[in-house]
């Protein structure tokens, strides 16, 4: 296996996207030998629930390179060019991204994964059918929607550290090499009023507002479209990444915490229930002009 280039970039973006890729090395590895969960982990002197860990792609585990990486390599004999990328990857899941700070409020939800992978995609395809996607969510939108207690009473502080790592998420939309992000919402979207109209209107703009922007394209789903995949799939995201990184995954938000749908043939089935979504979709123009009308409704302005 050729050494692989470093995929992370000046703000940790790749990290989360490496160690994935590392864990599925390492368990290739070690199935190719036959060597069980629980010898490996002995042999770097680790219990079986950290290997366990690592082959997963789960954050929070410190890899040691000289103790587990070189440990693994010698237990697999592995040749030097994939000693070489297993290293590297190593180091790449070392640094640290922007929203390692909000480590305590993202694994309440089990959120950290996917905000990490989030940062390392290149393409984001995404059905939303109750509320605006955090991607493009307002300040005032996203406050009104995190004041909201799940179970349990949030204090001011809590509030605004949500309100700030949603609105830091954004800036993978206009970075230099900004995420491709294609959004169908359906109507409902639009018309669930949420923090009170003010709010809402200044949010409906913003998203006509978005809308124009080169690396996104936005699209309502009309209820006059009828019957359709979103009604049976609910929401759901679909991440793609750069060649050589990582390969599609779904990630679908629930009341306890997110699902993760990581096989071909899973992702290649959201995929089919999308194109059909965007097939009973308005096109561009005419869903800036329904987002444009349901704000002017509000503001009485018909």
């Amino acid at each position: 296996m050729p050494a692989r280039r470093n995929v992370a970039g000046p703000d940790g973006s790749g990290s989360m996207a490496a160690r994935r890729r590392l864990g599925r090395l390492l368990t290739e590895l070690r199935e190719a030998k036959a060597i069980t969960q629980e010898a490996a982990a002995e042999y770097i002197e680790r219990v079986p629930s950290t290997l366990y860990r690592m082959e997963t792609g789960k954050p929070g585990v410190r890899i040691r390179i000289k103790q587990d990486i070189h440990g693994l390599c010698e237990l697999y004999e592995v040749d030097a060019p994939t000693r070489e990328a297993l290293v590297q990857l190593a180091e790449t899941t070392k640094i640290k991204g922007w929203y390692q700070p909000y480590h305590d409020l993202l694994v309440q939800t089990n959120f950290d994964s996917y905000i990490g992978l989030e940062q390392d995609a290149s393409e984001i395809d995404t059905f939303e059918s109750q509320l605006v996607p955090g991607l493009l969510q307002t300040e005032r939108y996203a406050r009104a929607l995190v004041s909201v207690p799940d179970n349990r009473e949030r204090d001011a502080d809590e509030v605004e550290r949500r309100v700030r790592m949603r609105l830091r998420r954004q800036e993978i939309l206009t970075r230099t090499d900004p995420v491709r992000l294609d959004a169908v919402l359906s109507e409902a979207v639009l018309r669930q009023v949420v923090g009170g109209p003010a709010v809402m209107i200044e949010q409906l703009r913003h998203l006509a507002t978005s809308s124009e922007r080169p690396n996104i394209t936005l699209r309502v789903l009309p209820f006059a479209a009828g019957l359709h995949d979103g009604l049976v799939s609910g929401s759901f995201v679909i991440l793609r990444f750069p060649d050589d990184i990582e390969s599609p995954v779904v990630y679908s938000d629930v009341l306890l915490g997110g699902l993760w749908f990581e096989a071909p043939s899973e992702v290649a089935r959201f995929g089919r229930a999308l194109t059909s979504i965007s097939e009973s979709a308005l096109d561009q123009p005419a869903s800036r002009d329904m987002i444009e009308q349901t704000a002017k409704e509000l503001t009485g302005d018909v």
